[in-house]
């Protein structure tokens, strides 16, 4: 048998792996890729035709190499600019998973929100296509919270982001875009409904009901008003047992990947020393057998409870719930939270942790604390936010006010 007669191929294409390639030279740069095309007669003189219109635009100064040869940046942005919102999302939120950034439960949980609330409405628009009209038209439908919508939007944010510092865009279509400004304003039985405060008999039952180790960091929130994240970054060093004073500067906080972190507070007026009252300082003297000796932070959960399987079971958090030995989390405290109120007999209806924060601010209002005094204990840094949400509270605190200055008057005159 004779050998087998090898094709001869033009100038500036060769044969590898059974496929064509090209290559070409063009200001000193030597350019190459393949054609995926077999070497036959017809595909040499397709590809062949090809390179001599390349020549041609060379030698006019036309050729944009880039049509032919574009670079890994130049098919990137292409795919940026071509792709779904949602499709580039979801690839995002995938790359997070996958070099373990976040956990399943989170991935998943992120993918259900764009999902649920985002995709319905712009989710096939590209990322050039998204305008900042389309984004303010969807908030002024939403019910939800502020906070919420900006959750939303975040799982955006980073495409955009990248966009503007690729020079891709100009600007980042929602960056000055404030949610509350388009959100529905909610009705006050909508309100009423999240504001679901415990009362004082409530929130007896409740201690009365707890563990020993926990009844403390119920009763700290229950008698101050802390913010959760303030609470739980609650250190020894912070009260000062000889002027009964707590100095709130810290707050635990969340960063994207869900991770919990140590920083400041809030906002600058977070910052504060409140007086606490008797019932405070009792707590905190008990519970100082229980951690005062094992680390900075005044609560945190014991070993046997990281490791039961109550909570084992929700997620594979609990490999996170409990990441941190010393201090609870926000997770732990959402499992914790729920099994007070059930061994109490207290409702869960719209009871979510933040009510122990609604109960303290109602139990003082009503029981005649001044607006500002409870606002200062909060840390609000005006009245307004109290005078939202608590009015038919002030308004009983100024009838017992009242009555009381009735009753002292008449003391005083007998």
């Amino acid at each position: 048998m004779g050998r087998r007669k090898e094709t001869k191929l033009p100038k500036g294409i060769t044969a590898h792996g059974g496929v064509m390639r090209i290559y070409f030279s063009y200001h000193g740069r030597a350019y190459r890729k393949s054609t995926g095309l077999p070497p036959t007669p017809d595909n040499i003189t397709l590809v062949n035709a090809m390179l001599t219109q390349m020549r041609a635009q060379k030698a006019l100064g036309t050729l944009d190499i880039e049509d032919h040869f574009p670079s890994k940046a130049s098919t990137e942005i292409k795919h940026l600019t071509s792709t779904s919102l949602g499709e580039l999302v979801k690839e995002e939120c995938d790359r997070k998973l996958r070099i373990g950034a976040w956990g399943l439960s989170t991935h998943d949980r992120r993918i259900d929100t764009f999902n649920k609330h985002f995709v319905p409405a712009f989710g096939m628009l590209t990322l050039l296509e998204l305008k900042p009209a389309h984004v303010r038209d969807w908030l002024k439908k939403q019910t939800f919270s502020s906070a919420y919508a900006s959750q939303v939007l975040s799982l955006m944010r980073f495409l955009y982001t990248a966009a503007v510092g690729d020079g891709i865009i100009d600007r980042h279509p929602f960056a000055h875009i404030k949610p509350g400004d388009y959100l529905k304003t909610t009705s006050t039985s909508q309100r009423k409904q999240r504001i679901n405060p415990l009362s004082f008999e409530e929130v007896e039952r409740v201690l009365n009901a707890s563990p020993d180790r926990e009844r403390a960091f119920w009763g700290v929130g229950f008698y101050t008003g802390m913010r959760l994240q303030e609470l739980l970054a609650l250190r020894w060093e912070d009260v000062d047992f000889e002027n009964d004073t707590i100095h709130i500067q810290r707050a635990v906080k969340r960063r994207v990947t869900d991770e919990e972190y140590v920083g400041e507070t809030k906002t600058g007026g977070s910052d504060r020393i409140i007086e606490v009252d008797a019932e405070v300082i009792r707590h905190l003297r008990y519970h100082r057998q229980f951690t005062q000796l094992e680390g900075t932070f005044i609560f945190k959960p014991t070993i046997s409870s990281r490791r039961s399987p109550h909570v084992q079971k929700a997620e594979n958090v609990k490999r996170r719930f409990f990441r941190d030995r010393d201090r609870y989390s926000f997770t732990q405290v959402g499992t914790l939270w729920p099994a007070a109120l059930q061994r109490a007999d207290v409702s869960l209806t719209n009871r979510s942790p933040k009510q122990i924060r609604h109960t303290f601010a109602s139990i003082m209002l009503s029981e005649g604390m001044s607006p500002m005094q409870v606002a200062t204990c909060m840390g609000h840094a005006s009245l307004s936010m109290l005078e939202k949400h608590y009015a038919k509270a002030i308004m009983q605190g100024k009838k017992k006010r009242r009555s009381l200055d009735i009753t002292s008057m008449r003391g005083a005159t007998n």
